[in-house]
């Protein structure tokens, strides 16, 4: 799969669980930005819109990136700033690009 550059208009913000302690001594989970990139939105495929039967109300998406080594499901994502959880990694080409599927928390 080709990634043309003038497509990627879409800013996504990589996101990582970094837990920190609070005043109190809890600790808390605090999701912060690691590094930013641009993707191309895709048309979600057939198999994706049966399994939502169509009665979704969870934003869901798949996104066309250039490959990165530093992507997992455990990771989230910020697009147009709404938080996406990273439930898909799929690999096209070997090492050149990626697409990930999200759904919105």
């Amino acid at each position: 799969m080709r990634i043309e550059s003038g497509k990627l208009d879409r800013r996504v913000e990589l996101l990582a669980n970094l837990q920190r302690q609070n005043d109190i001594g809890e600790v808390i989970d605090v999701w912060t930005a690691t590094a930013s990139f641009w993707a191309q939105r895709l048309e979600m495929r057939t198999v994706d819109v049966a399994r939502t039967s169509g009665t979704d109300d969870v934003a869901r998406g798949r996104y066309l990136i250039r490959y990165r080594d530093d992507l997992s499901t455990d990771l989230r994502v910020a697009i147009d700033g709404v938080v996406h959880a990273i439930t898909g990694i799929e690999e096209p080409d070997r090492r050149t690009t990626m697409i990930i599927s999200v759904e919105g928390l």
